[in-house]
């Protein structure tokens, strides 16, 4: 069942998801010494809060053993090169 949403219409749950992740990217922020963040350094810590909460599997989600950056793009996490 494919659902589709007109104009202007709002979606929970992809809502949530966006939510969530500027929440992460605010607590890196918040942890920084710096007032300000250069553009690219920002758009980098959005990847990489989306690469984490990409890393582990959800609880509703489609697997319960693989993450959903296993599924999509076939390669688990490597803890000497991400970590």
């Amino acid at each position: 069942v494919i659902n589709t949403t007109g104009a202007e219409e709002h979606v929970g749950e992809v809502e949530q998801v966006i939510r969530t992740l500027i929440e992460r990217g605010r607590s890196v922020i918040n942890t920084l010494p710096f007032k300000t963040l250069p553009k690219r350094i920002l758009i980098k810590l959005v990847y990489q809060c989306a690469m984490w909460l990409n890393a582990f599997p959800a609880k509703n989600g489609v697997s319960s053993v693989y993450s959903p950056r296993e599924i999509i793009i076939r390669q688990a996490l490597d803890f000497s090169k991400h970590c």
